[in-house]
């Protein structure tokens, strides 16, 4: 939790961005929009955490920061490498990680290749979309991944499962990814939002949860054959939290706890979906820059977030099911009936009985 010293701060100082994924929860008036978090108002940011850490006396704790948005490298080399260096400047006594979630697309890693290496230990987490957004698109995402990989840096994946993923199927899926040369992968189930939903590309995209498990299945099964045979393999990042939740979680593993999202405008937020059609919206519990970093976690609206999160939004089937402390429930949610559950039970249940990876510390996993 972040109360006793585990903080994911996911950093969306900027939601600018020039792609139009069908995915995203975020307007095209959000997306074009040029507001973006000044370096003060980062450092006031980060002296209210350091601050709420020094009241509660942990000196040491462990700080993940999360660039995310929009598209975090159109804010720059120089106004990301500012950000950073007032964040670790700021945070000396604690453990503090950056990772870079970026898009790839139209991003000149001539001049990122660098700032990745000095900040963020050479990695950068993106997207793979298989065909869902064209053939171009596809193209020209693989010649980045190339690109980055020649530059020296380490490429993961983190997807939204969809149609076009799921019509390629999990063989084909493997074999395109690991002949990139991506060895660390997760996978999210298609979400839906306000803006997808109205538009219609939910229906167009999305898939069920029976199908996600189904995939994860075979992916997760494909990887095991071929690390018996040849050594090559995938870090599949869904297997590994159920391995280790498994024998380490708790009952607050996969609540969300350890987590807060930070907007352009001060805001910090989480992701939440209302109780009738699962739509996602972004839940207030206040603002960093009029408030006390503790006076937003232990606002009403915060509060209200986490009980959610623990009672497993009173889902029927969840609040007894021997997978509680390990599914992959990502923000609690009604499950759709006829379906697998949206903590993906099929696939938990198989990784239970069938992984051969040996549980580790999740926190190992970046």
């Amino acid at each position: 939790m972040i109360e006793t010293g585990r903080l994911i701060l996911t950093m969306m100082p900027s939601l600018y961005c020039k792609l139009d994924c069908p995915h995203c929860y975020l307007t095209k008036e959000q997306r074009r929009s040029k507001d973006c978090l000044s370096l003060e108002q980062i450092k006031i940011t980060v002296e209210k955490i350091k601050d709420y850490y020094k009241d509660k006396n942990i000196q040491n704790a462990a700080i993940d920061i999360y660039w995310y948005g929009g598209e975090p490298t159109t804010m720059g080399v120089k106004m990301f490498s500012d950000m950073c260096d007032i964040i670790n400047s700021t945070f000396k006594t604690h453990k503090v990680r950056h990772i870079l979630l970026s898009a790839l697309v139209g991003v000149n890693l001539k001049e990122w290749a660098p700032i990745v290496k000095k900040y963020c230990n050479s990695k950068i987490q993106t997207s793979y979309d298989g065909l869902m957004r064209g053939e171009r698109y596809d193209t020209t995402w693989k010649k980045q991944v190339v690109n980055a990989l020649d530059r020296g840096l380490e490429i993961n994946t983190l997807s939204v499962f969809n149609k076009s993923i799921q019509f390629d199927g999990y063989q084909n899926t493997f074999v395109k990814l690991m002949e990139l040369g991506i060895r660390e992968c997760g996978w999210l189930p298609f979400q839906k939002n306000i803006r997808n939903d109205n538009t219609g590309m939910y229906d167009e995209h999305s898939t069920s949860m029976n199908e996600f498990s189904d995939f994860m299945i075979g992916f997760t099964n494909l990887n095991n054959d071929t690390h018996a045979n040849d050594g090559s393999v995938f870090l599949i990042g869904n297997e590994m939290f159920i391995n280790s939740m498994n024998i380490n979680g708790t009952s607050m593993s996969n609540t969300g706890a350890q987590t807060v999202f930070l907007m352009p405008n001060g805001d910090m937020v989480m992701p939440n979906y209302d109780e009738f059609n699962n739509i996602e919206f972004m839940q207030k519990f206040g603002n960093i820059l009029k408030q006390s970093f503790e006076k937003i976690l232990t606002s009403k609206s915060r509060r209200s977030w986490i009980r959610r999160q623990i009672n497993r939004n009173n889902n029927k089937e969840c609040i007894g099911c021997d997978s509680w402390n390990c599914c992959l429930m990502e923000f609690w949610k009604n499950n759709n009936k006829g379906d697998d559950c949206y903590g993906a039970k099929k696939y938990v249940d198989w990784v239970k009985k069938y992984s051969i990876l040996k549980p580790t510390l999740i926190e190992s996993i970046s």
